[in-house]
């Protein structure tokens, strides 16, 4: 009788990386608009966009956080971030077409988009995989 081992901790990890990366990119977004602000109209805090550091960077945050101990959870909370940004970021494209050269945006379109797009396939697959031991036929 053989049995396979399912290997779910590799998948977390690279999961957990995915979220940390994405972390960074809209944590990048969030800051070179701050600092935009901060030329434009000086270090005044209140005109920060506190909302979509709270929004969009933190369910990625949580993410990261959550797949280290419950990997289905943080899993879940990711792929509802990851669609979450991919959406804006494709509504952003129809609507205002591609931006020039715009470095808050680029990062996120170039390379945000497509960590999104990646997580939620890893995602996927790793909620929809079967785990503990299992009997081939």
């Amino acid at each position: 009788m053989n049995t396979i081992q399912i290997e779910r901790p590799v998948a977390a990890r690279r999961l957990r990386l995915l979220a940390a990366a994405l972390t960074a990119v809209t944590v990048y977004k969030f800051l070179a608009i701050a600092v935009a602000v901060a030329l434009e109209a000086g270090w005044q805090p209140q005109y920060l966009p506190w909302g979509f550091l709270v929004v969009i960077a933190g369910p990625f945050l949580i993410a990261t956080v959550l797949i280290g101990r419950f990997p289905r959870s943080g899993v879940v909370v990711l792929m509802v971030a990851s669609v979450v940004l991919v959406a804006i970021c494709v509504l952003f494209l129809v609507t205002d077409g591609w931006p020039g050269f715009s470095v808050s945006d680029l990062p996120l379109l170039v390379v945000g988009v497509p960590l999104g797009a990646v997580a939620l396939v890893f995602g996927g697959h790793f909620l929809l995989k079967r785990t503990g031991r299992v009997e081939p036929a």
